[in-house]
């Protein structure tokens, strides 16, 4: 189904956007993304 997977896109985008900017923030405070994602995929 094309919806599916325009919807399925989008959602990949804005995860890959959201954690953009979370590593910016993460750049300010010193904090290594790299470990935030590897903790992430822990859960």
């Amino acid at each position: 189904m094309k919806v599916a997977k325009v919807v399925e896109n989008a959602q990949r985008d804005i995860n890959i956007a959201f954690l953009n900017e979370c590593a910016m923030v993460f750049e300010k405070m010193n904090i290594d993304t790299l470990e935030v994602i590897e903790a992430m995929n822990t859960k």
